[in-house]
């Protein structure tokens, strides 16, 4: 009787033995357990990577308006027309519509010591989305430029601001929504471009 309870008592060990040794379905339970990493990795560095051309699509807008303004003999109010409606093709895939806005500023410091710069006019377009110029928009009035950049008594710039309202495509929770812009600052080559004219 003992030995056939000893012998009895091997068959459980045994399986468990077996079990133990057993390597099938170990690839499967790896996948399973690495695919939501791996999935979470390869979006984030689509969402990064969508992120990073949005950013250069921006600083080349500002810093292409800005230079062709600069080239101007004249700053008119058909031309920058043509400029906010050339953005369009320029920041594709990405479209501004409600999202994005393009600021045309001339600045020119007053005449004296102090030289003061100071909003000439402003024009908007490009985009119908809902963002302040960090610049400033009221004739006359004092306009805030990048530290560091002074200008000389009665000395003329264009200021071209690009702003974007940025929403992730996947991932909400991880990099919020935002808005984004860059800026460009360029002085006029030809002539000061202080008036705004309508032709």
């Amino acid at each position: 009787m003992l030995r056939r309870a000893s012998r009895s008592g091997r068959g459980p060990l045994r399986a468990l033995r077996r079990l133990c040794r057993a390597c099938e379905g170990v690839s499967l339970i790896e996948f399973a357990m690495m695919a939501p990493v791996i999935t979470f990795l390869m979006l984030g560095g689509v969402e990064t990577g969508r992120y990073v051309l949005l950013q250069q699509k921006l600083s080349r807008l500002a810093i292409s308006t800005s230079d062709l303004m600069s080239r101007a003999q004249a700053a008119t109010i058909e031309d920058i027309e043509q400029v906010f409606a050339a953005a369009e093709y320029s920041m594709q895939p990405f479209a501004l519509g409600e999202d994005g806005i393009i600021y045309i500023t001339s600045v020119t410091s007053d005449d004296d010591v102090a030289a003061i710069p100071r909003v000439d006019w402003q024009r908007s377009g490009g985009g119908t989305l809902s963002h302040a110029s960090q610049v400033g928009s009221t004739e006359g009035s004092p306009a805030t430029l990048p530290d560091g950049f002074d200008l000389e008594p009665d000395q003329n710039i264009i200021v071209v601001e690009v702003y974007y309202d940025y929403t992730p495509f996947f991932f909400d929770g991880v990099m919020q929504p935002k808005t984004v812009g860059q800026r460009a600052l360029h002085r006029p080559r030809l002539v000061p471009l202080n008036e705004l004219k309508t032709q």
